[in-house]
């Protein structure tokens, strides 16, 4: 899912949730503050945009702590879905956190994976649905949360 049709589908329905690619809410190695820091800066890194969101912007959003974000920010880079870059801002040069778009191929096994569990044969018989039709290899898991 693109960031134009998030918006398209919150403006139509007034509800915020939270996307992550398989290959971010499959990896067992994160946990779900990890993910909802990268939602964060997902959110804010565009291709017109930069996310120059502080750890305590980042923690007040989430409501946790700024510790909290920290250790998560440097996993995230550790793991590879995000980097720290310099770049200009308003009061000079600033840090920027960017998605690291090379995760798609490091993670791919774990976007396979999912794909395979929704095609076997068995979950068709057990009656488990798979996703919907316009649903991709990157399909994103939606997580519903009331607008405030």
């Amino acid at each position: 899912m693109q960031k134009d049709e998030y918006e398209r589908i919150k403006e139509r329905t007034g509800i915020w949730f939270k996307i992550y690619p398989q290959e971010v809410d499959e990896n067992p190695e994160l946990a779900p503050m990890d993910k909802k820091v990268w939602w964060v800066v997902w959110m804010k890194d565009s291709g017109t945009r930069h996310c120059f969101a502080s750890n305590g912007y980042i923690a007040k959003r989430l409501k946790t702590t700024v510790k909290v974000v920290s250790s998560s920010i440097n996993k995230l880079i550790k793991l590879g879905y995000i980097k720290l870059v310099k770049a200009p801002n308003q009061r000079g040069m600033g840090r920027v956190i960017k998605i690291d778009s090379t995760y798609h191929t490091r993670y791919a096994a774990l976007r396979e994976e999912f794909d395979d569990l929704w095609h076997s044969e068995d979950d068709y018989v057990k009656g488990i649905e798979p996703p919907h039709e316009q649903c991709t290899l990157t399909c994103p898991q939606i997580l519903y949360h009331t607008q405030s």
